[in-house]
């Protein structure tokens, strides 16, 4: 039986029809999830996983020797999984778990797995915040290159700020939507982000409040999108920053701006 038709098969057993909001698209080729797995074993001893799905990156972290933690929204997946792994539980290296990958703590975790869209940026902003060790992800290939994307370019934005402040990030390969059951519109790329150093940006929730106000208004320049902020003192602090839009401020700038804003009453 083609591969394409066992997971039909094992979805209507399990009276699953896949999700749209919950992003639910089953991986069928084998070579993306071995290529993810390898890459974690170089990486840590341990992994998150979110949104096992049918097992397909579980059994092959699981086959590279690593201890998985996996964390499954819908019940009836977690069910089947259950069932599926149940040797690798009662040993105690897979430990699944029913619920929301984003009420867990992830300090700590090197983070896997094939992320539905609908959580890509809370669970990017999350790995900063909680501390996460690093992760290797399946995103679609559009938010990869956000990520990847350089200052002045189209696709630079928050989010690319956000996480290379924080994570070395590395493409991986890419993988057709043929590659999924049921096809996506849009083809996906695995990347590989490793925790940084980041740059002395000050407090992390005033430097994301830069971010957000930045962004909001990525048209105008700096003096003009923050005027009306508390952040429009840097007009003042750092006038030839100011004059620049959003999407033309490399990471290392907007640290700088944020430690400027926090040290204010001594610079002046």
């Amino acid at each position: 039986m083609p591969r394409r038709e066992e997971v039909a098969r094992i979805l209507r057993d399990l009276g699953i029809r896949p999700s749209r909001r919950l992003g639910q698209h089953f991986l069928l080729d084998p070579r993306p999830a071995r290529w993810m797995a390898e890459k974690a074993a170089s990486m840590a001893e341990r992994v998150f996983e979110v949104g096992p799905g049918l097992g397909a990156l579980t059994g092959a972290l699981l086959e590279r020797g690593l201890r998985v933690k996996a964390v499954e929204v819908d019940r009836r997946l977690y069910l089947y999984l259950l069932r599926r792994f149940r040797e690798q539980v009662e040993e105690g290296t897979l430990e699944l778990i029913h619920g929301d990958a984003l009420d867990h703590d992830l300090g700590g975790w090197l983070v896997v797995g094939n992320l539905p869209f609908s959580i890509t940026s809370p669970l990017l902003e999350k790995l900063v915040k909680d501390g996460a060790r690093g992760a290797v992800l399946m995103l679609q290939e559009e938010v990869v290159d956000r990520i990847l994307a350089e200052p002045g370019t189209r696709e630079y934005g928050r989010l690319t700020v956000w996480v290379r402040v924080h994570f070395r990030a590395t493409p991986g390969p890419r993988v057709p939507r043929r590659s999924f059951h049921p096809v996506p519109e849009v083809g996906s790329r695995i990347l590989v982000l490793e925790r940084a150093e980041p740059p002395d940006y000050g407090n992390m929730e005033t430097f994301e409040a830069l971010l957000r106000a930045a962004f909001s208004r990525r048209r105008k320049k700096l003096r003009n999108a923050l005027e009306g902020t508390p952040f429009e003192a840097l007009t003042e602090l750092a006038p030839g920053l100011m004059e620049k839009r959003a999407g033309e401020l490399d990471p290392s700038e907007f640290a700088l701006l944020s430690r400027l804003y926090e040290n204010r009453d001594e610079e002046r």
